[in-house]
This record gives structure tokens, C-alpha cells and sequence, in this order.
């Protein structure tokens, strides 16, 4: 008997590794076998961004089948690389809480292991009748697969479906609240950010979601960082 293909899309994580571990280990019980897809956003304004990337080589690591995109947040601290007036964007966006996760002042003294990381995640993932991408597609292009900054940035309120081959977006990046997550799935935007590090800011949000593909079935965990 042929064993079902379980296939995963993860939504933003933000440092918040014990709910990603009771996410993966104890809600979803993943294995080998499993397909995970990451929408992004693993770093910044959570307590844990190292741990979370950590945890990532680490599957990586044992052999798992681990699909990872790159959000803003990546973006942002890769760009903290290049000059100052990019490193002071990033603190005001998060980035703080990342460098100190590593116990550092400076992105330019992190292990070159975890830039790497950062600089092979893709910007979008094909996948059966869905499109995975952090923000979303600038449609205003022919080809909106080429715009890489506007799919970590963007925010589509409604999709042209001649230019994704006829396929939904699942997507991350727009904090919404698991109803409107839930009611997501009766549109073309699958939205999987439900705002897991927002937990003491909206009493709607705070939730570490993933969209189980062959179900179409939601799985959500409260968070459980603090």
C-alpha cells in the first residue's frame, strides 16, 4: 500500500522556535517523507531567529524534504551587509532581536553558514495547483516572475490567473487572523501569515499556521514563545 504524500506550507515563523518544534514534531508529526514548504520571514522581532534557522540546517541536515522561500526579513538582513543606511533599516524592522539571538551588534559577524542560508532560499515555489511566494506577484509585469523584490513586498488583493498558469497563491507576509485564514481557502490567495509573534499586540493573531496541500486542511498552534 502506497503511503499518502503529505506535503506542508509553513507560514512566517519570526523567531519563534518552540512553537515551530511543537508545530512540526508534536502537531504534524513530520518525517522523511513529508514535503515542508516555508513561506519566509524566519528572523526578526521574535526572541529566536538563530534557533529557527538551527533548526532548519538541522532538517536539511537529517535528510528532510525542506523547501525554504525567502521573506522580506531575509531580505532586509542580507541587506544589512551592504551599507549602514540598510543595517539601520533593518533594526526598525526586527532586526534587533535577530543579532541578538546570535549575541552579536553586526550581521557582518554571524557565521557565514546561516548567510549562506539565506542567499540560496528561493523566491517562489511551483507546486501542483498552487504558487508559494512570501508577499505576493506584481501583476503590472508580463512576466511577474521576474519582479524577486515585489514577491517579498507586495500585497495582492486579487491575482491574474492567465499569468500563474491558472494556479492559486499561497502566501505569507499580511498578518490576518486564522477566520480569515480559514476563509482564505475559498479564494485565489491562500494567506498563511496568522501574526504567531503578535500574540500581545492582536488578540486575533498569534498563531504558527500550515496548510496541509493534499487535504487543503489547516493545522494551527497557539504560540508558545511568550
Amino acid at each position: 500500500m502506497t503511503s499518502l504524500q503529505n506535503t506542508y506550507i509553513i507560514g512566517d515563523i519570526h523567531g519563534c522556535i518552540h512553537t515551530l518544534r511543537y508545530l512540526l514534531y508534536v502537531k504534524l508529526r513530520v518525517t522523511k517523507e513529508d514535503s515542508l514548504y516555508f513561506l519566509g520571514d524566519f528572523v526578526d522581532r521574535g526572541k529566536n531567529s538563530k534557533a529557527v534557522l538551527d533548526e532548519l540546517l538541522m532538517l536539511i541536515g537529517k535528510g528532510f524534504q525542506v523547501y525554504l522561500l525567502r521573506g522580506n526579513h531575509e531580505q532586509m538582513m542580507l541587506d544589512s551587509l551592504k551599507a549602514d543606511a540598510y543595517h539601520q533599516q533593518w533594526m526598525r524592522n526586527g532586526g534587533k532581536s535577530t543579532l541578538q539571538s546570535f549575541n552579536v551588534t553586526h550581521t557582518n559577524e554571524i557565521d557565514s553558514k546561516y548567510i549562506s542560508l539565506l542567499e540560496n532560499m528561493s523566491y517562489y515555489f511551483e507546486i501542483d495547483d498552487f504558487i508559494l511566494v512570501h508577499g505576493g506577484l506584481n501583476f503590472d509585469f508580463d512576466n511577474p516572475f521576474e519582479q524577486f523584490d515585489d514577491m517579498m513586498w507586495i500585497r495582492n488583493k486579487e491575482i491574474d490567473k492567465a499569468k500563474t498558469h491558472g494556479k492559486r497563491l499561497i502566501v505569507g507576509h499580511t498578518p490576518v487572523s486564522p477566520a480569515e485564514s480559514h476563509k482564505s481557502l475559498r479564494s485565489d490567495i491562500i494567506k498563511l501569515d496568522t501574526g504567531c509573534v503578535y500574540l500581545k499586540v492582536d488578540k486575533c493573531l498569534g498563531y504558527l499556521s500550515a496548510f496541509h496541500v493534499e487535504r487543503e486542511q489547516f493545522h494551527r498552534v497557539e504560540n508558545m514563545d511568550g
